[in-house]
């Protein structure tokens, strides 16, 4: 049997599959020489042992979006399962399970206002049925008619012991609170800040920006960068102590930073809804000091 997912993944989507290399599992890992040559390198992978395709709906690093419903209805046709992270698409997109035709959907509540810890995987009805719990545990069984058990036929199957009850219920108001915001169309407010952002900071000299060839509709709020001669870290550490709050490094992606990218880590600015254009003001004034 083989898997196929891509160059582009967080370790969380891609780490489970390489362990699974173990037990004799083929993994194939796409890496075009393009983002927008993605699809086509994906038809091309797709064989008769082809048994999973799992890949992320947005990068974490780059911010594009990939043409889930397109892979989605290529896994239909093919009688192939489809898992898609949507750590950053759900956060910023709205998310129609069954128009993406995934069997998978996974997403976490720390990068939409949540809680750290906890997190959803959403599993089509007619690929539940099929799936066994890795674990077992406490709360997994309907009965226990020794030697043998039932488990139950619903989720629970597969939530074993105490669960992360505050921890769920922060990732209830979450969701609450920003199907509210988003009723203010602030889908729309974070592309105006994207392209300001992008706008300013695009031509600034000694500014390298990763992927600007992705049109800014076919990607989140996301931006990565380095300054020419200039370690991320530090620039990072800057930043932060003019109160402008990024990360740096690898971004828990290193196949995609030095395989694809080909660097060793890059800063990445990530707009939110709350941000404002006097931030973004503040933060491209801040980074022309440094250039």
């Amino acid at each position: 049997d083989k898997i196929i997912t891509t160059i582009f993944e967080h370790h969380s989507n891609l780490l489970p599959w390489l362990r699974l290399r173990e037990k004799g599992i083929e993994v194939e890992i796409i890496s075009p020489k393009s983002v927008l040559d993605f699809l086509l390198e994906l038809e091309e992978s797709i064989d008769s042992r082809t048994r999973l395709i799992a890949m992320s709906h947005v990068s974490n690093v780059i911010g594009n979006i990939f043409p889930i419903e397109k892979v989605g209805k290529i896994c239909r046709d093919e009688g192939i399962l489809l898992l898609v992270d949507g750590a950053q698409s759900a956060p910023h997109l709205e998310i129609d399970v069954k128009k993406l035709n995934c069997d998978f959907f996974a997403f976490s509540a720390h990068k939409m206002l949540g809680p750290t810890g906890v997190g959803c995987l959403y599993i089509r009805e007619e690929t539940f049925s099929e799936l066994k719990p890795t674990f077992l545990g406490g709360g997994t069984v309907e009965d226990v008619p020794l030697p043998e058990f039932e488990l139950f036929k619903n989720f629970s199957k597969f939530e074993y012991g105490t669960p992360n009850i505050s921890g769920v219920i922060g990732l209830g108001e979450a969701i609450n609170y920003l199907s509210e915001i988003r009723k203010r169309n602030c889908h729309e407010y974070e592309k105006k800040l994207f392209e300001k952002l992008f706008r300013k900071i695009r031509d600034l000299s000694n500014l390298e920006l990763y992927c600007p060839e992705i049109p800014l509709r076919e990607r989140i709020p996301i931006l990565p960068f380095n300054i020419k001669g200039k370690n991320p870290e530090k620039v990072a550490k800057i930043l932060d102590k003019n109160k402008i709050c990024v990360r740096s490094g690898h971004h828990c992606a290193i196949p995609l930073i030095k395989k694809f990218l080909k660097i060793d880590g890059c800063v990445r600015a990530s707009l939110y809804f709350y941000n404002t254009y006097d931030e973004i003001e503040k933060f491209v004034e801040t980074l022309e000091s440094l250039l």
